[in-house]
């Protein structure tokens, strides 16, 4: 469960951009803001893919801890 909440949560939008468009000095936005920012505002779709790429590996370090520590919990007695 932890897993789909951090995910959920990286995937933050639409609420951030509502509500602030990133807040005051960009205290509350969210990465996949930036991300969308800077591929359709500022047309730098290379530097927003790079981002995307670091947003799918810190969400893919972060499900394979999840799979390491219930395989954990699974096998100690």
């Amino acid at each position: 469960m932890f897993v789909v909440e951090v995910v959920l949560q990286f995937q933050l939008f639409g609420q951030a951009w509502f509500l602030t468009l990133g807040g005051p000095n960009n205290s509350s936005r969210p990465v996949v803001q930036f991300i969308y920012e800077k591929g359709f505002r500022e047309w730098q779709v290379g530097y927003a893919a790079a981002a995307a790429q670091v947003l799918f590996a810190l969400m893919l370090v972060g499900i394979l801890l999840q799979m390491w520590l219930v395989r954990r919990r699974e096998v100690s007695p």
